[in-house]
């Protein structure tokens, strides 16, 4: 299991890779598109070939709106009250945090 910690820096979460035998799971991928390519770089560099799984521990930008990078490489594993949530609210968090978060927030949102 490998950590990237997120030493307490506002809008960064801890993320962390789960290695099994045939499977890996990824859960959470960052703030944003280019965050994403990022974890899931690190996550193939780790565990190599085997199946790959994402999960996201709730539907904030800075913990899953990653994850569009793993659709073609990965399971993603989104309970439906989570799903619902991103889909109710999900636009309206992206401007939210245009709006109100650092210019490097903002940028990171570019592509969601």
């Amino acid at each position: 299991m490998w950590v990237i910690r997120d030493n307490r820096i506002w809008l960064v979460p801890n993320i962390t890779i789960i290695a099994g035998t045939h499977s890996a799971l990824v859960v959470d991928t960052g703030l944003g598109p280019a965050n994403g390519e990022k974890v899931l770089a690190l996550a193939r560099r780790l565990v190599g070939s085997r199946k790959l799984f994402l999960t996201l521990t709730h539907f904030h930008p800075e913990h899953g709106y990653g994850a569009q990078i793993f659709q073609s490489d990965a399971t993603i594993i989104y309970n439906r009250a989570q799903r619902d949530e991103l889909v109710e609210k999900g636009e309206h968090f992206i401007e939210l945090f245009r709006r109100t978060q650092s210019p490097a927030a903002a940028s990171a949102m570019q592509g969601t």
